[in-house]
């Protein structure tokens, strides 16, 4: 070893000599252009594809709002739904030509109620069963996907 004094007066410097410290490395990462483009369009597709995600949900988040909670949507969706189902088990009303013998016996009307222009002879009409009012076919079935009564007196067609 060393002289003990030395050792008592500078302790350090008497120790075992440092081994070297390794190489410190650097590394770089070198992008061709073509790489880099592609990295670049590809992180401006993600934050587009979030931005698009995010105000959807930012939409939809203030139509839940706007609405009171959005239970009246549905409400409406299950009303159509019923109301639809009625449609489809409502008997249609019989269809015969205007100015035919079947529609001179029955009470004849002039004009369509709904759509106010006259009936053309040999012109597809409908009667309704209960109150005998004519009405083109093409108004009263639009008329019923609607509603159920007749235009003109508002009885209740639907059994």
């Amino acid at each position: 070893m060393g002289d003990p004094l030395l050792t008592l007066l500078f302790p350090m410097e008497t120790m075992v000599p440092e081994s070297p410290s390794p190489p410190v490395l650097h590394y770089t990462v070198t992008l061709d252009i073509r790489t880099s483009i592609i990295f670049s369009f590809s992180i401006i597709l993600f934050f587009l594809f979030l931005f698009h995600v995010l105000s959807g949900f930012l939409q939809w988040f203030l139509d839940v709002r706007r609405n009171g909670g959005g239970g009246e949507d549905v409400e409406a969706a299950m009303a159509e739904e019923r109301r639809l189902k009625r449609a489809e088990k409502l008997p249609l009303p019989p269809t015969v030509r205007f100015g035919s013998e079947k529609m001179v016996r029955r009470r004849s009307e002039e004009e369509c109620a709904i759509c106010l222009e006259e009936f053309l002879i040999g012109e597809n009409c409908q009667a309704l069963p209960e109150c005998n009012h004519f009405f083109h076919s093409e108004c009263i079935d639009v008329w019923f996907s609607k509603k159920f009564t007749c235009p003109i007196c508002r009885n209740c067609v639907a059994a």
